[in-house]
């Protein structure tokens, strides 16, 4: 068996095309899928972690993945017609109504639920640049067409001070990938942004409560804005919030979450991330209406994240204010109050700045740097 993950590494590392890679030749798109599919399958199966040694499963494993991701690559360089140029060179082909995207990339930084391609396009006044999200499966279409619809609907250019805060959405389509109908989303890119999972991984024991200060702020006018337009984000979790260090940006990204108003209330929301199940108040898993206290809520456990402390308890650590930890626990215990509201809790914290005094209040501008942390 080593020497079979031996020889599969190897065509992994050379093949030159996915031609060659997946034994595809002449046919039309629907006979090389087939033959491409069947060909994977026997490569999966050679090296699949279930189906060798224990100190051979690490190897499989990542031979596992390189395989997934060559042959998810495959599909789209067949229906690109790519399929026999050299990997190193090829490109896939996204097409909308707007554009035909040429990709070149694929990665995951801005999502739980989407795969994210890096893409450019020709248009009448130049080239686009951004990322196309397309959903995973057929059954997470309706997350991405959410998504599109929140973001016209929050940015429709009435205020332009406030839409910085969200991502700029550029087109959104429906695509074929294989034999599966895709619905598309394309963003503008998000450069020198990092999301608060990377903020952590890098202050590993928190950031300072005067950092996580300016970015509650932050986090809160972005959801002030979302909620006005009548949109409940639905995951504002730590992977969601991007933050621009020297200039104290924030974006809120992942908009696939979201409860927009259907008249009058707010829909339960469609799905839930589900590794930070524990973050979500119990009644979202009731079906309830989503409701602005939600966002309020998981702002504020990430917030608590951000500063070191368990999320899911919502306990700080305890070298933060103890003014600032009765604050959040204090919105936690009201993530289920349908009358709560973002003014409301923005004018109680800065309530709580101004009673600490300095260096809280007056606030300040404070320089936040990626590039050092308390590792």
């Amino acid at each position: 068996m080593s020497a079979e993950l031996d020889r599969i590494e190897q065509m992994i590392d050379s093949a030159e095309s996915y031609a060659i890679m997946f034994g595809v030749s002449g046919g039309d798109v629907k006979s090389q899928l087939s033959a491409a599919r069947n060909n994977y399958r026997l490569l999966l199966k050679a090296v699949h972690p279930d189906r060798v040694d224990m100190d051979a499963r690490d190897k499989a494993t990542d031979l596992t993945a390189k395989l997934n991701k060559l042959y998810e690559e495959a599909q789209a360089a067949i229906q690109a017609g790519t399929l026999h140029v050299r990997r190193s060179n090829s490109s896939a082909v996204f097409s909308s109504a707007k554009y035909q995207y040429r990709v070149t990339e694929k990665f995951t930084k801005y999502n739980d639920m989407a795969e994210c391609f890096l893409a450019t396009a020709g248009s009448g006044t130049g080239e686009l640049s951004g990322f196309v999200k397309v959903a995973r499966t057929p059954a997470d279409n309706e997350l991405l067409a959410t998504e599109a619809e929140v973001l016209k609907k929050i940015c429709d250019g009435s205020d332009a001070k406030r839409e910085v805060f969200f991502p700029t959405l550029l087109d959104s389509f429906g695509m074929k990938i294989g034999t599966k109908r895709l619905r598309a989303n394309t963003l503008a890119n998000l450069d020198g942004f990092y999301n608060l999972e990377q903020v952590h991984e890098r202050y590993v024991n928190g950031v300072q409560d005067l950092d996580m200060a300016w970015m509650w702020r932050r986090v809160l006018w972005t959801l002030d804005y979302a909620h006005t337009k009548g949109v409940v984000h639905g995951a504002v979790l730590p992977q969601h919030v991007m933050l621009q260090p020297a200039q104290h940006g924030i974006v809120l990204v992942d908009w696939c979450y979201a409860s927009p108003k259907r008249g009058k209330d707010h829909q339960p929301l469609k799905a839930v991330v589900g590794r930070q199940r524990a973050w979500y108040p119990k009644y979202v898993f009731d079906k309830q209406p989503a409701m602005p206290a939600l966002d309020i809520a998981m702002g504020a456990r990430t917030m608590v994240y951000i500063a070191g402390g368990n999320p899911e308890t919502g306990k700080m650590p305890a070298g933060v204010k103890p003014e600032f930890a009765r604050y959040f626990a204090g919105i936690l215990a009201r993530e289920g109050d349908a009358k709560l509201r973002v003014p409301e809790v923005a004018v109680e914290f800065d309530a709580v700045l101004e009673r600490l005094r300095g260096p809280y209040f007056p606030r300040k501008f404070r320089p936040f740097d990626m590039g050092s942390s308390n590792k």
